[in-house]
């Protein structure tokens, strides 16, 4: 198998994998919901805490699951000045 349809199969499952955990909007095991909105198009950095504070309350299996998404949204955050 070639290094390019390794990198291309790798790509694939990790987009799959964010698609699936940014899918899963259940409330975690504090009874919070799937935070709204996104970082960009706020100017405070209460999404951002949201987001940390959502993601802290998963059990470890929705953690795994959701790992594609929380890392975007830290990514997102930090670009804003809001490093979670």
């Amino acid at each position: 198998m070639s290094l390019a349809v390794s990198v291309g199969i790798a790509i694939g499952v990790v987009a799959t994998w964010g698609v699936i955990g940014g899918m899963y909007r259940k409330p975690n095991s504090k009874g919070q919901n799937h935070p709204t909105g996104n970082a960009g198009g706020s100017s405070s950095c209460s999404h951002c805490r949201e987001v940390k504070s959502y993601y802290d309350g998963l059990s470890l299996g929705i953690k795994i699951l959701k790992f594609v998404w929380y890392g975007y949204k830290k990514i997102e955050c930090a670009i804003q000045g809001c490093p979670i």
